[in-house]
């Protein structure tokens, strides 16, 4: 399909290392100079974890952000929007990070423990591009070998049965690729080659009725 006719790309950085939040700005601001929309599961604000440190980039680079941020089930759900962004709280605790994965085009993974491990395995299953970038080498091996490990058993924390059951998921271990010795523009060049002319990210379609509201608002948040 033609690129002018596809919503712009909706990029995802995940990571949890604070040592990496100054990585996740300087991508942020990248992104938004494409005029791609970072994804992550921060809200902004606080520039000194990775999630917020993508959002601060991507206002400074003047460009758009959507932060799915984490609610346990008996929080209220919602969508407001903020600054140049869109919050996104679907009150689904941990699940989030499925979901960070099933509305993310591509993704781009920085140093990070299990939280990032779910999120990059929720990719995997999902087929949705990954660049590891910013990871020592014995630390991505590690990564690699667990992300395999899980999506070959398809036993991600994040998920549960009923969400597995209405998402057309293949198990794969091919879609990590390792760009930690590039520079960030090149990273990012890449990332918009993963998705030319395609878009697969989309709101998650599961829940139902009762997420319509946010739904909108995500869809006017997207624009035409």
């Amino acid at each position: 399909m033609n690129e002018s006719r596809l919503r712009p790309p909706i990029i995802a950085i995940f990571g949890g290392d604070e040592d990496a939040a100054e990585a996740a700005f300087e991508l942020g601001k990248l992104i938004a100079a494409k005029e791609g929309i970072v994804l992550t599961g921060g809200t902004g604000g606080n520039c000194k974890t990775v999630k917020d440190a993508a959002i601060c980039g991507a206002e400074a680079g003047g460009g758009r952000w959507i932060g799915v941020n984490r609610k346990e089930p008996d929080n209220k759900r919602d969508a407001r929007f903020e600054g140049t962004g869109l919050v996104l709280e679907f009150a689904v605790g941990n699940r989030r990070n499925f979901l960070e994965a099933y509305m993310c085009d591509v993704a781009i993974a920085l140093p990070g423990g299990a939280g990032t491990d779910s999120e990059v395995a929720s990719c995997v299953l999902l087929k949705r591009p990954v660049h590891a970038y910013g990871w020592a080498g014995s630390a991505m091996h590690g990564m690699q070998k667990r992300i395999r490990r899980a999506s070959g058993e398809a036993e991600i924390p994040a998920l549960d049965q009923q969400i597995l059951q209405v998402t057309p998921v293949t198990p794969s271990s091919n879609g990590i690729t390792d760009v930690r010795h590039k520079m960030p523009g090149q990273v990012v060049g890449e990332l918009l080659e993963d998705v030319k002319g395609q878009r697969p990210g989309a709101f998650p379609p599961f829940f139902g009725a009762d997420y319509h509201e946010m739904q909108r608002k995500y869809e006017e948040f997207l624009g035409p």
